[in-house]
């Protein structure tokens, strides 16, 4: 142990007489790392804030139940807020972005086919956007670009697309089900038109009589119907946005990558422990 403390003196007094080349070594490959900083490409950040509405107020229970209407909040849950991160994270949401903005020519991308062009550039996109989910339910989108217009904008067109792609999925179920009551009024009107025939055949006043009540609850049936189809339809006009934008992407004029302060710090930090190796190695006997 006496020995190892001999050996670590030795080296102190070594790295503390050549204590100017040390210096040497850090000046210079910090400013030789500063000045390689002005050669990194600029990233400057926009973030748009999302937020998700709750799906259920459409819900023909809240449209037409007042007492119903104060158990719906204006918030979804947080399952609503998870479907819209799936959403953001889709390739055909990034691969949309590439198509809008042509981020292929802004990447300076090489390919040969159009689709292997695309799928490069909505790589190096989804590197440049991150999704952050805020203990208040809500999703940050921060999205970075070499021009500070350029990523508010596609922040935005990002927000625009997700809100219209959850916008039309919620839409979709709905004409769906109108679709389906709609072709269920179809078959009864059907079926009463083939029982109103069968009446003008029948001689027996009891099967008329049957029939006659066959119509009349296929006439029950097709209202109920038609007014669960008139619930569904005002729900479907009356739907909102199930995205709420809490905050739209601006452009930032700071530039957040690179940070210029940590980078020559850490070249300082690492100049000064190369200048102690080279000045150990160079008294090494």
């Amino acid at each position: 142990m006496n020995n190892n403390s001999f050996h670590l003196q030795e080296i102190l007094l070594v790295v503390r007489k050549n204590m100017h080349s040390v210096w040497v070594f850090t000046i210079v490959v910090g400013l030789l790392g500063a000045a390689a900083l002005f050669l990194v490409p600029r990233k400057y950040e926009s973030t748009v804030v999302l937020t998700a509405n709750n799906p259920q107020i459409t819900d023909k229970a809240a449209l037409f139940n007042q007492q119903i209407q104060s158990l719906y909040s204006g918030y979804g849950s947080t399952d609503d807020l998870d479907r819209i991160i799936g959403i953001s994270m889709l390739d055909t949401l990034y691969l949309a972005m590439v198509d809008q903005f042509k981020l292929h020519l802004v990447y300076r991308l090489n390919a040969l086919d159009t689709l292997r062009l695309r799928q490069l550039a909505a790589k190096k996109l989804r590197k440049d956007v991150q999704l952050e989910r805020t203990d208040q339910q809500q999703l940050k989108m921060n999205v970075r670009f070499k021009h500070p217009d350029t990523a508010a904008s596609i922040a935005n067109a990002m927000q625009q697309w997700i809100s219209k792609h959850a916008m039309q999925e919620n839409k979709n179920r709905y004409e769906k089900i109108v679709a389906v009551l709609n072709e269920k009024i179809k078959g009864l009107e059907a079926e009463y038109q083939e029982t109103t025939g069968k009446i003008s055949q029948a001689n027996a006043l009891a099967q008329i009589n049957w029939l006659v009540q066959d119509q009349q609850r296929l006439l029950q049936q097709a209202q109920e119907i038609r007014k669960s189809k008139e619930e569904f339809a005002v729900g479907l006009a009356a739907m909102p946005e199930l995205v709420a934008v809490q905050q739209v992407a601006t452009p930032n004029l700071k530039h957040v990558y690179p940070n210029e302060w940590m980078f020559i710090f850490l070249f300082l930090l690492g100049g000064f422990a190369t200048g102690v190796l080279w000045v150990i190695i160079r008294n090494s006997k």
